[in-house]
């Protein structure tokens, strides 16, 4: 039987940018290419992406963006 790899569980702006690199490690790349380097920032343990969003200068665009590149 076929197996669907696609996750229930969709990024959003509020959760933890360390609980989104736990349920998603491929997204390391994704905030690298942001340059977004929270996964290596005592921050990202503590701080929602919007936070992180907010931190690095994002508007809201470019935001949603970064959660639709992960998903």
């Amino acid at each position: 039987m076929p197996t669907d790899s696609v996750s229930p569980v969709k990024v959003t702006k509020s959760m933890i940018v360390r609980d989104i690199i736990t349920l998603f490690p491929e997204s390391v790349e994704v905030f690298t290419a942001y340059n977004v380097h929270c996964f290596s920032c005592s921050l990202g343990g503590v701080e929602t992406l919007e936070e992180a969003g907010k931190i690095h200068g994002f508007e809201e665009e470019m935001l949603d963006q970064l959660i639709a590149d992960i998903n």
